[in-house]
């Protein structure tokens, strides 16, 4: 009799397990499905997805230019990519020789000893010398106690060899003034050569420069090996023209 008792529950809870199965299947379709009016089920359609929109890339204004650049080293380079640079502006300086370095520190030595000329301190000495001559000459007119009209012969003698001294003094001086002003004039022509020289080769350190005959952004290094030991630098610009 239990064992009767028992399989009439089993069999209630299975019944209720397969009604309640059934009932969350059909919640579930009834999500998925719908009802036309003849009574038949039909899916869902599913909902649409969001509409994607594809934005283009802003395209660069301006236009590219390469410029092809020969190095003796990297360094000689001044600029770089990102850089924002100006037509005229100096993308490359390469240096002088150790030679032309050499030559240009001595030109510039010479163009300022050129311009201390020893002459000036002799004819300063030798205008001191005119001073103490007429220094001494008029002393000793000063103690003489005669007059112009009458001079003791040892005296005449004295006051001679003074106004002597004077004379090869002043002579002196305007020797020493000739010789100076000669050395001036010779001075100024070196001069003038040691700087034309000079003018020379800061024209071929010129020469040396390259620079940007545009107005733009760099965008791109590009630097190879070259021959003859030089360095091969293509520059892309990008130019800031509609």
């Amino acid at each position: 009799m239990q064992q009767v008792k028992f399989k009439q529950k089993f069999f209630l809870l299975k019944a209720c397990s397969l009604v309640l199965l059934s009932l969350a299947y059909g919640c579930g379709d009834s999500e998925t499905t719908a009802t036309q009016d003849s009574g038949q089920a039909v899916a869902a359609a599913p909902a649409s997805s969001a509409p994607v929109f594809k934005v283009d890339k802003p395209r660069e204004k301006g236009k590219r230019f390469k410029l092809n650049l020969t190095l003796t080293k990297p360094s000689d380079l001044k600029v770089a990519k990102g850089d924002e640079i100006i037509a005229g502006q100096t993308i490359v300086q390469k240096e002088l020789t150790e030679q032309q370095q050499l030559t240009r520190l001595q030109l510039i030595t010479q163009i300022n000893t050129t311009e201390q000329l020893p002459q000036e301190f002799y004819l300063t000495q030798a205008n001191q010398e005119v001073e103490l001559a007429q220094q001494r000459l008029k002393n000793y007119r000063d103690s003489s106690p005669f007059t112009d009209a009458y001079e003791p012969l040892s005296r005449m003698v004295q006051r001679q060899e003074l106004e002597a001294q004077l004379a090869a003094a002043a002579n002196k001086r305007n020797t020493v003034s000739s010789q100076l002003e000669i050395a001036r004039q010779q001075a100024k022509l070196k001069k003038e050569q040691l700087e034309l020289q000079l003018k020379a080769l800061d024209a071929s350190l010129e020469q040396l420069k390259v620079k940007s005959p545009y107005t733009g952004t760099i965008r791109r290094v590009k630097i190879e090996r070259g021959s003859n030991n030089q360095i091969a630098a293509v520059l892309t610009i990008q130019t800031r023209d509609l």
